[in-house]
């Protein structure tokens, strides 16, 4: 809820401003967007599970990591009256990064004495987002495009989760060896909210070069790990191609 209200009063701050500073409004009704946009950071959150073994409770804890890697971004802009107008916009990116597991194993012969564990497996995370737009556009300059933007995001998730690991162990069994690590990939769908602008530049006719900077957020909750969350979208900026007509 925070976030959307932030994104809210964001967005109409900057519709209530524009006019003021706007120099005029574009002939052509419609502005695309195609190109690659980034996180500037990158994230991440952490799981525990808790298990029973030789009458004791162990625990796994894993830290997952979300690297900042490339997001293909697609948007689309239609002016309905004057510089006010609605529009679309879609990312997704997925990729695999390295989640560090730490563990307490209950020894099977002296209680509360728990061996420790730790080891690494590669996760798979992706992410893809829709975000529905209402926009202001308009041109300080001839050339420039400038398109204000919130609303809106409607996001999905599927991410490799750590169920259970396997390890070696000898006696007198003080010392546990990683194995490896099962893994259950979780998806969820959430509700979010962004703001954003695009910035393009005309180059000839209606084709130009534009950046987009836009910051979205959901969170997401996987019911079936225990309840893991982690968050959704962040600060993003990008550039590509940018059309209109």
């Amino acid at each position: 809820m925070a976030a959307r209200r932030i994104a809210a009063f964001i967005t109409l701050a900057c519709v209530w401003s524009a006019p003021a500073f706007a120099q005029g409004t574009p002939r052509e009704r419609v502005a695309v967007t195609i190109g690659v946009s980034a996180p500037v950071a990158s994230t991440s959150f952490s799981h525990t599970i808790t298990f029973e073994t030789f009458s004791e409770e162990g625990s796994l804890t894993t830290l997952y990591p979300a690297a900042s890697r490339p997001r293909l971004n697609l948007g689309g802009a239609v002016r309905l009256w004057h510089g006010l107008g609605a529009g679309i916009a879609a990312t997704t990116s997925s990729g695999s990064d390295t989640a560090q597991i730490t563990g307490q194993i209950p020894h099977p012969i002296n209680p509360n004495q728990p061996r420790a564990l730790t080891g690494s497996v590669e996760t798979f995370h992706r992410e893809s987002a829709i975000h529905v737009q209402a926009v202001y556009w308009f041109q300080p300059a001839a050339r420039i495009d400038v398109l204000l933007s919130g609303g809106p995001s409607f996001m999905h998730v599927d991410q490799d989760l750590v169920s259970d690991v396997s390890y070696t162990q000898s006696f007198p069994y003080d010392i546990v060896s990683f194995a490896g690590a099962s893994l259950t990939r979780e998806s969820a769908r959430v509700t979010g909210a962004h703001a954003g602008a695009d910035i393009g530049v005309r180059l000839v006719s209606g084709i130009g070069v534009a950046g987009v900077f836009r910051y979205s957020k959901a969170t997401a909750t996987f019911p079936d790990a225990s309840g893991a969350s982690m968050t959704l979208g962040g600060f993003e900026i990008g550039g590509g191609l940018h059309l209109t007509f």
